[in-house]
């Protein structure tokens, strides 16, 4: 049995916090990757993101692409479970 070093019940949202230095939206409690939000969620995400982003020119979608794979790359790593990487 692997060992995670950190547990994150909500993974997507920390990493959206930690790039854009401000609290996400709460219905990203306990996501771990924008493929689980239905379409309605992921288009007030992206424009979220984009109006909290601290680079001016990044867009809402690149902050989230990001977000993806700062929590892809902690599972790989066993840093995080994945929980939800179905």
């Amino acid at each position: 049995m692997k060992q995670y070093y950190y547990h994150s019940d909500n993974p997507l949202k920390e990493a959206i916090a930690a790039l854009t230095d401000s609290e996400p939206p709460s219905f990203l409690d306990g996501i771990h990757y924008t493929r689980q939000l239905n379409d309605s969620q992921l288009v007030a995400l992206q424009d979220w993101c984009c109006m909290n982003t601290r680079i001016p020119w990044a867009t809402g979608e690149s902050v989230l692409d990001a977000a993806d794979l700062i929590v892809d790359r902690a599972v790989e790593n066993c840093n995080i479970h994945p929980l939800s990487a179905k």
